[in-house]
């Protein structure tokens, strides 16, 4: 009894300095979610730096520094923004970023004259399951007249430490429950997201099971790439080394990029969160995201875009694919990424182009 008496007020004091660290003095811009179904989500006023400039939250956990009332101000427009670190912007200044680019593109289309705000809710690694569960828990307190979702290639990882993949209006089992209700702990999530847990396990694996080659040679990456056309795998591996693309990440984006079941569950969400907008008059659009693999010179598989804007657009949503903008922005010279081996993050020219394709589809 003694012993157990020890470890629950171990615990229980470990407990209290973890909301200290993370609520008094919080050194991280995400802290646990007070929304169901989202694991994190930011620090309200939270700076940090980004070298050449600083990352900086508003009072609403929106990246920028104008903070804004929750209730929509009588004349103004609101555009809400899903999405995670592509439309939060990683690697570039606010004003550079698609959200904020489209913000003043609506401003300027009207003269100045109209009150134009686009709010920019993207948070690191949020999902297709984040988004709808933001959406429903968060988003509709902005009052938006229209929602934009970026979707990024690895939007179909149902992988969340708070909720599995369920569908909404679905019971969760009373063993998710538990795990929802531990994962408020302030002590998990200093384990789960600040010390990195998993980072030292992905480690070790690979020490263990080292893979020399820079295209991944496991069976099952094989098996996707052997889908290719042999004028796309060329491109790959001619290009693969001269960019420094990590292993785990070519692994990750071929699967995300080749295997359309993994998209079903995924999509399910991001029809959800149409549906929920069509209930309440609002419109919804999806901006599909590519990832530099797919725009290297010579590679022409179009997949899993092929697959997506079909199923998106044969659902009634509007939906937006960037991967001919970003080949043709590579043929005429231009990157659209940030380099160093950075496969996902859009760099400057990737946002403007974003933006440029959303602006021509939105109603003046």
């Amino acid at each position: 009894m003694l012993a157990l008496l020890g470890v629950c007020g171990g615990l229980l004091l470990c407990e209290l300095l973890s909301r200290a660290a993370l609520d008094w003095f919080p050194s991280s811009p995400l802290k646990p979610a007070t929304i169901l179904g989202v694991p994190y989500e930011h620090v309200p006023g939270f700076r940090w730096s980004g070298g050449r400039f600083e990352y900086r939250i508003n009072a609403r956990g929106i990246r920028g520094d104008e903070d804004f009332p929750a209730a929509k101000p009588e004349g103004e427009r609101r555009v809400l923004v899903l999405g995670d670190s592509i439309a939060f912007g990683w690697g570039i200044p606010v004003e550079k970023t698609a959200p904020s680019l489209i913000e003043m593109g609506l401003r300027r289309r009207e003269g100045g004259r109209s009150r134009e705000r686009v709010i920019n809710s993207g948070t690191t690694s949020y999902n297709a399951w984040s988004y709808y569960f933001y959406l429903q828990g968060r988003g509709w307190d902005f009052q938006p007249d229209r929602v934009v979702l970026f979707l990024c290639l690895n939007d179909s990882d149902s992988g969340s430490l708070s909720l599995p993949a369920v569908t909404p209006g679905e019971t969760l089992p009373l063993r998710f429950r538990l795990k929802y209700l531990v994962l408020k702990s302030r002590l998990a999530y200093m384990i789960l997201f600040r010390f990195h847990l998993r980072d030292p396990l992905v480690r070790a694996w690979r020490r263990f099971f080292p893979v020399s080659a820079v295209i991944p040679e496991d069976a099952g990456s094989q098996e996707i790439l052997s889908r290719l056309d042999p004028q796309s795998l060329a491109a790959v591996r001619r290009d693969a080394p001269i960019l420094g693309w990590d292993l785990q990440a070519m692994k990750d984006a071929f699967r995300a990029m080749m295997v359309e079941q993994d998209w079903q569950a995924a999509l399910g969400m991001v029809e959800a969160a149409h549906q929920v907008c069509l209930a309440r008059g609002v419109p919804f659009q999806v901006v599909v995201f590519p990832v530099a693999i797919q725009v290297v010179p010579g590679y022409v598989d179009s997949r899993p875009q092929s697959f997506l804007v079909a199923a998106l657009r044969a659902k009634g949503i509007s939906t937006i694919d960037l991967l001919p903008v970003y080949r043709a922005a590579v043929k005429r010279g231009g990157w659209p990424y940030l380099g160093g081996g950075d496969m996902l993050h859009p760099n400057a020219l990737g946002h403007r182009l974003a933006a440029d394709e959303v602006l021509l589809r939105l109603q003046p």
